[in-house]
């Protein structure tokens, strides 16, 4: 459900389309408690050791073929759908602990939702490997640790494709 305070909502009030004044609302919610947290980190001294990921699951999702809800341009599609717009998504890596050098920086590699879990393993000195899940005969994980890529220790992705599914929409 879309869900936000009504100060949010009432703020983009002048907005005609109650799917895009949502949208923003929650935009500028999510952006106001963001900066509250960072600030908190800051205060407490915390900020220098965090590392702050922002990653969607999906495109935005569109209404009315496209007339409506999320605005996914220039790229095709919306979620549940496998064009770009619906599996090509907005991500961000902020915090003290990303390099200087990195910082603000643009990187189009490929790096997926699930390679968090490999990097973050990295991060913490741990093994990502399930070792119950593999001596069960399961296939191992697909994430990849892109801490090297983030961090601009090198300049591509360990990723080379990713493999897409169906989709649930025709």
């Amino acid at each position: 459900p879309l869900q936000v305070p009504q100060a949010y909502v009432d703020k983009f009030s002048y907005i005609p389309s109650w799917y895009r004044m949502m949208y923003h609302a929650m935009t500028a919610f999510m952006d106001d408690s963001i900066g509250n947290v960072v600030q908190l980190l800051k205060q407490r001294n915390m900020y220098d050791d965090t590392l702050i990921v922002f990653h969607s699951d999906n495109g935005g999702p569109v209404y009315d073929w496209g007339n409506d809800g999320a605005n996914n341009w220039p790229l095709k599609g919306g979620k549940s759908s496998n064009w770009e717009g619906g599996i090509r998504v907005n991500a961000f890596v902020s915090g003290g602990y990303l390099p200087k050098q990195r910082r603000g920086q643009k990187e189009e590699a490929y790096i997926t939702g699930w390679d968090w879990y490999a990097t973050f393993c990295h991060l913490a000195g741990v093994s990502p490997v399930d070792h119950k899940a593999a001596a069960a005969g399961l296939p191992p994980i697909d994430s990849l640790n892109m801490w090297d890529l983030i961090s601009g220790n090198n300049s591509t992705s360990p990723r080379t494709e990713i493999i897409i599914g169906d989709s649930i929409w025709p």
